[in-house]
């Protein structure tokens, strides 16, 4: 956790990695990660049993990263609130009707980007902590 902390504090590796997790959260709902039907498709499996897409669980986990990397900043930051952006985005990606508003969830990314890059002088002063 230490080491990606570390990587978290340098505004650059912040801003690559949350686009790359950030990525997939907008590729994988044409797979159909999101959508109610797919769902209920995989719960009526010939299987017999409740099942959900690969696809909807890689795209939980793609949020679940951008939380923590955004908790993780924020923390660093003095900004614990900043959080709130991707959990915000998470629901406007997976509530039923909600998730045709195709905008919020983007706005919500790239406030979370503009406000963890724009804290960088606070983030520099505990990187020099975690190094000593």
């Amino acid at each position: 956790m230490e080491t990606l902390i570390k990587l978290l504090s340098n505004k650059v590796t912040f801003f690559v990695m949350y686009v790359m997790f950030m990525i997939p959260t907008y590729v994988l709902p044409y797979v159909g990660s999101n959508s109610m039907i797919a769902y209920s498709d995989a719960m009526n499996a010939s299987s017999g049993g409740p099942g959900i897409l690969p696809s909807k669980l890689f795209h939980l986990a793609a949020l679940a990263a951008l939380c923590l990397f955004a908790f993780l900043r924020g923390r660093m930051a003095g900004k614990t609130w900043l959080v709130a952006l991707p959990i915000l985005a998470t629901i406007f990606d997976f509530v039923p009707t909600l998730n045709w508003v195709p905008l919020v969830p983007t706005v919500m990314h790239l406030l979370t980007l503009f406000i963890g890059i724009s804290s960088a002088s606070v983030v520099q002063s505990v990187q020099a902590d975690v190094a000593s």
